[in-house]
């Protein structure tokens, strides 16, 4: 996931207000990736497509100026990723 929307905090704090506003509960969710994995997708993305190409410049200024969140989810292994995968489509089924 390349999100460079979202990499300070103040932006993150301004979309949480705005679900409070609309009385729903906002989350941070916090996935840790590093450099050598998004090189490593970005390369296999060049081969086969399977995600949208960010430019190399891109990926080292989100590093640069990510803000790694205190107050989140973190979801550091596939296994919790898998998890809180499952409890989305439970809770929100497609149809």
């Amino acid at each position: 996931i390349y999100d460079s929307t979202n990499l300070k905090s103040e932006r993150r704090t301004s979309l949480l207000y705005l679900a409070e506003k609309e009385k729903v509960k906002g989350v941070v969710i916090y996935i840790p990736t590093t450099k050598e994995e998004m090189c490593a997708r970005q390369a296999q993305s060049l081969i086969d497509k399977s995600h949208h190409v960010v430019d190399q410049e891109n990926i080292d200024m989100a590093l640069e100026h990510v803000e790694v969140p205190a107050d989140c989810i973190t979801l550091a292994t596939e296994e919790e990723k898998k998890v809180l995968l499952e409890k989305l489509v439970v809770e929100f089924p497609r149809g």
